[in-house]
Protein backbone atom coordinates (compact mmCIF):
# COMPACT_ATOMS: atom_id res chain seq x y z
CA UNK A 1 0.00 0.00 0.00
CA UNK A 2 1.07 3.34 -0.97
CA UNK A 3 1.82 5.98 2.14
CA UNK A 4 -0.61 8.30 0.44
CA UNK A 5 -3.28 5.78 0.72
CA UNK A 6 -2.07 4.51 4.10
CA UNK A 7 -2.62 8.17 5.46
CA UNK A 8 -6.02 8.49 3.41
CA UNK A 9 -7.45 5.45 5.33
CA UNK A 10 -6.34 6.95 8.55
CA UNK A 11 -7.80 10.40 7.97
CA UNK A 12 -11.24 8.06 7.30
CA UNK A 13 -10.81 6.16 10.39
CA UNK A 14 -9.86 8.83 12.72
CA UNK A 15 -12.25 11.09 11.19
CA UNK A 16 -15.27 8.47 11.17
CA UNK A 17 -16.40 8.73 14.73
CA UNK A 18 -17.17 11.75 15.30
CA UNK A 19 -17.57 13.66 11.61
CA UNK A 20 -16.44 17.54 11.25
CA UNK A 21 -19.21 19.52 11.27
CA UNK A 22 -20.07 23.07 9.88
CA UNK A 23 -16.93 25.34 9.38
CA UNK A 24 -14.77 22.59 10.48
CA UNK A 25 -15.14 21.53 6.66
CA UNK A 26 -13.50 25.07 5.70
CA UNK A 27 -10.77 24.40 8.25
CA UNK A 28 -10.33 20.65 7.21
CA UNK A 29 -10.25 22.21 3.47
CA UNK A 30 -7.77 24.96 4.07
CA UNK A 31 -5.18 22.45 5.57
CA UNK A 32 -5.48 20.57 2.71
CA UNK A 33 -4.66 23.34 0.23
CA UNK A 34 -1.53 24.15 2.41
CA UNK A 35 -0.65 20.76 2.76
CA UNK A 36 -0.94 20.09 -1.07
CA UNK A 37 0.95 23.51 -1.57
CA UNK A 38 3.67 22.07 0.16
CA UNK A 39 3.79 18.50 -1.49
CA UNK A 40 3.93 20.19 -4.43
CA UNK A 41 7.10 22.14 -3.56
CA UNK A 42 8.60 19.56 -1.83
CA UNK A 43 8.22 17.07 -4.77
CA UNK A 44 10.10 19.48 -6.93
CA UNK A 45 13.05 19.26 -4.45
CA UNK A 46 13.46 15.88 -5.35
CA UNK A 47 16.37 15.14 -7.84
CA UNK A 48 14.42 12.22 -10.12
CA UNK A 49 17.37 10.37 -12.85
CA UNK A 50 16.29 8.48 -15.43
CA UNK A 51 19.22 5.97 -16.37
CA UNK A 52 19.78 5.96 -20.51
CA UNK A 53 20.04 2.55 -20.90
CA UNK A 54 18.13 0.32 -18.82
CA UNK A 55 15.69 3.53 -18.54
CA UNK A 56 15.03 2.38 -14.77
CA UNK A 57 13.78 6.00 -12.26
CA UNK A 58 15.85 7.03 -10.04
CA UNK A 59 15.20 9.80 -6.96
CA UNK A 60 16.95 10.89 -4.30
CA UNK A 61 15.80 13.67 -1.85
CA UNK A 62 17.89 17.00 -2.36
CA UNK A 63 19.45 18.55 1.01
CA UNK A 64 16.92 20.77 0.75
CA UNK A 65 13.96 18.87 0.37
CA UNK A 66 15.72 16.54 3.74
CA UNK A 67 16.04 20.21 5.47
CA UNK A 68 11.89 21.19 4.25
CA UNK A 69 10.63 18.08 6.09
CA UNK A 70 12.68 18.41 8.53
CA UNK A 71 11.13 22.18 9.49
CA UNK A 72 7.69 20.70 8.80
CA UNK A 73 8.26 18.06 11.25
CA UNK A 74 9.56 20.92 14.18
CA UNK A 75 6.54 23.51 12.90
CA UNK A 76 4.45 20.32 13.15
CA UNK A 77 5.39 19.62 16.99
CA UNK A 78 5.59 23.52 18.19
CA UNK A 79 2.08 24.09 16.55
CA UNK A 80 0.64 20.31 18.03
CA UNK A 81 1.82 21.64 21.26
CA UNK A 82 0.01 24.95 20.78
CA UNK A 83 -3.03 24.39 19.66
CA UNK A 84 -3.50 21.30 22.06
CA UNK A 85 -2.33 22.87 24.77
CA UNK A 86 -4.79 26.15 23.82
CA UNK A 87 -7.93 24.27 21.82
CA UNK A 88 -10.43 25.28 24.84
CA UNK A 89 -9.57 28.54 24.85
CA UNK A 90 -9.78 29.04 21.26
CA UNK A 91 -12.91 27.23 21.51
CA UNK A 92 -11.83 23.96 18.76
CA UNK A 93 -12.16 20.18 19.67
CA UNK A 94 -8.62 18.37 19.68
CA UNK A 95 -10.00 16.06 17.13
CA UNK A 96 -10.66 18.80 14.74
CA UNK A 97 -6.97 19.68 15.69
CA UNK A 98 -5.82 15.61 15.30
CA UNK A 99 -7.80 15.52 11.63
CA UNK A 100 -6.39 19.30 10.67
CA UNK A 101 -3.05 17.35 10.85
CA UNK A 102 -4.09 14.31 9.03
CA UNK A 103 -5.51 16.03 6.35
CA UNK A 104 -2.69 18.38 6.09
CA UNK A 105 -0.11 15.07 5.66
CA UNK A 106 -2.79 13.90 3.24
CA UNK A 107 -2.05 16.65 0.88
CA UNK A 108 1.47 17.05 1.39
CA UNK A 109 2.01 13.39 0.85
CA UNK A 110 -0.52 12.72 -2.09
CA UNK A 111 0.99 16.32 -3.76
CA UNK A 112 4.49 15.26 -3.48
CA UNK A 113 4.05 12.28 -5.27
CA UNK A 114 1.68 13.79 -8.01
CA UNK A 115 4.28 16.32 -8.72
CA UNK A 116 7.23 13.12 -9.12
CA UNK A 117 5.13 10.94 -11.13
CA UNK A 118 4.31 13.96 -13.65
CA UNK A 119 8.02 14.72 -14.05
CA UNK A 120 9.53 11.13 -13.88
CA UNK A 121 6.25 10.80 -16.60
CA UNK A 122 8.12 13.58 -18.80
CA UNK A 123 11.56 12.16 -17.98
CA UNK A 124 11.09 8.57 -19.25
CA UNK A 125 9.14 9.65 -22.43
CA UNK A 126 11.89 11.91 -23.23
CA UNK A 127 14.84 9.11 -22.39
CA UNK A 128 12.67 6.70 -24.50
CA UNK A 129 12.68 9.10 -27.51
CA UNK A 130 16.72 9.18 -27.46
CA UNK A 131 17.20 12.15 -25.44
CA UNK A 132 19.55 10.37 -23.58
CA UNK A 133 20.67 10.68 -19.76
CA UNK A 134 18.41 13.30 -18.25
CA UNK A 135 17.71 14.28 -14.18
CA UNK A 136 16.06 17.05 -12.77
CA UNK A 137 16.50 19.00 -9.71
Amino acid sequence: MDLPALVLAATVAAMAPSPPRGLDWAWLALALVVGSVLGWYRGRMMHIEVDPQTHALNTRASPAAVMFIIALVAIRYALRALAVGEAHAWHVSVALITDGFLVFALGLLGLQRVEMWLRATRLLAEARGGAGLRTTP
